[in-house]
């Protein structure tokens, strides 16, 4: 789960920026590396938070004799893992958006120095749907078994 929030919080952003009308870059502080180190270690404790008060309900729960289930990940695995998902966001949008202000910073301030060009984006966009159709078709052959 944590994969999965974190590759895909970072555009919470851009559809805020654009639903709200507000006058910021599309692509702004979220989609960088340091604003991803961020998000991942806000993402972790949430986690970290969500699995103690899980913890004293199941403590309670059994002493009530109800049966509770919970899986507890080391904050270090869902740090790592929420890490892993926003930068391979940020990764591969650094070369399909020309817009991308922040993508370094605050080593290059307000410029995408890895947008070469409409046709690498192209290339970029379709290696993306390639490598998640991939994926689910992984996750769905696991399932079948």
């Amino acid at each position: 789960m944590a994969l999965v929030i974190s590759s895909s919080i970072v555009d919470l952003e851009p559809f805020l920026v654009l639903s709200l009308g507000l006058q910021l870059p599309i692509h702004g502080f979220w989609h960088s590396y340091l604003g991803v180190l961020l998000l991942s270690l806000l993402l972790t404790l949430v986690v970290y938070g969500v699995e103690l008060g899980a913890s004293r309900v199941k403590r309670g729960s059994m002493m009530l004799r109800i049966d509770s289930f919970l899986v507890k990940y080391p904050s270090r695995v869902v740090f790592y893992t929420s890490v892993i998902g926003g930068f391979s966001h940020v990764f591969f949008d650094m070369f399909t958006h020309k817009s991308f202000p922040h993508v370094l910073y605050p080593l290059f301030g307000f410029s995408n120095p890895f947008w070469l060009g409409f046709e690498v984006a192209g290339f970029v966009e379709a290696l993306v749907v390639f490598l998640s159709v991939y994926s689910c078709w992984l996750v769905v052959k696991t399932f079948l078994k």
